[in-house]
């Protein structure tokens, strides 16, 4: 391990520490996890975006929210997939594009992917 790494390790251990020490106590064991989840992610956001050149805090916090996300579910990995990839490679038939002289093939092609793959995104 090298020395800067050895040091981010230890400054986040540290802030794990403090959330610990500082969150308030619960009898209920959920409860206390919530609490240090909340508090622990609070003190990471506020840590790591101090030493960060604002156009990057953006991206460090779209990246910390989207993680919290995925990790509980609320976006699912084949939707993060889509985002990030976009369109993939589709075998499958296309919905009928229903104005061809307002929308072009190109335009139409990820509306209808994205109504047959990813029916959570349509319902919205």
């Amino acid at each position: 391990m090298c020395i800067r790494d050895r040091y981010s390790l230890d400054y986040i251990k540290q802030i794990f520490n403090a959330a610990i020490v500082k969150t308030v106590k619960s009898e209920v064991q959920e409860e206390r996890i919530d609490l240090l989840m909340e508090s622990i992610t609070k003190l990471l956001y506020s840590n790591v975006s101090r030493g960060l050149f604002e156009v990057h805090k953006l991206i460090f916090s779209f990246l910390m929210c989207t993680s919290i996300k995925r990790n509980n579910g609320s976006i699912l990995e084949q939707e993060w997939n889509y985002f990030i990839r976009g369109v993939s490679i589709f075998k499958g038939s296309l919905l009928p594009n229903p104005l061809p002289n307002n929308i072009s093939n190109a335009g139409w092609i990820p509306v209808s992917y994205t109504h047959l793959t990813l029916p959570t995104i349509c319902s919205v």
